[in-house]
């Protein structure tokens, strides 16, 4: 099969998929829920950058991707044990409120170290 009968079968899955009102909303909540997260990555090098420099979006990022990498398995365990519902609503509400009070601490001009801590927990 070329290219073009893959992509044709990939779009026919998607629009089969996205014909399913529980699979569409699904779908467009985890769009959500994954374009907030890049804004929040992107909303903090830039916040990291400007208060402390490169030095500080790098290790920042690196707190933050080095413990997803060690906490991840052990929280999909967890996880694996409740609805999927119930996980991404409690993630994204969760992160919601942190993201909330990374704004604040910024916004009052807070200690730059209380938004980092913020957003590794993030």
């Amino acid at each position: 099969m070329g290219i073009g009968g893959r992509l044709t079968e990939s779009w026919n899955s998607f629009a089969q998929a996205f014909r399913s009102p529980a699979l569409r909303r699904l779908q467009l909540a985890g769009a959500g829920s994954t374009l907030a997260i890049w804004a929040n990555s992107i909303a903090i090098a830039v916040y990291a950058y400007n208060e402390d420099g490169a030095k500080a979006v790098g290790i920042v990022f690196f707190a933050r991707w080095a413990l997803a990498a060690l906490f991840a398995p052990w929280l999909a365990l967890l996880a694996d044990r409740v609805s999927r519902r119930r996980v991404m609503l409690t993630v994204d509400l969760s992160r919601a409120s942190i993201v909330a009070c990374i704004t604040v601490v910024a916004l009052t001009g807070g200690p730059s170290i209380a938004t980092y801590a913020l957003a590794v927990l993030a």
